[in-house]
């Protein structure tokens, strides 16, 4: 179960890696709270 996470977290980070370098700020927030819904 937590490698699972891990490997889904891992996935996000790339996610909004990518998206961030297309879309600068206003989406790195979004990313930030749909991707860490924990915090």
């Amino acid at each position: 179960m937590s490698a699972m996470a891990r490997v889904m977290a891992d996935e996000n980070t790339a996610l909004s890696k990518i998206i961030r370098q297309q879309h600068p700020d206003p989406v790195d927030a979004l990313v930030k709270s749909v991707g860490n819904p924990s915090r």
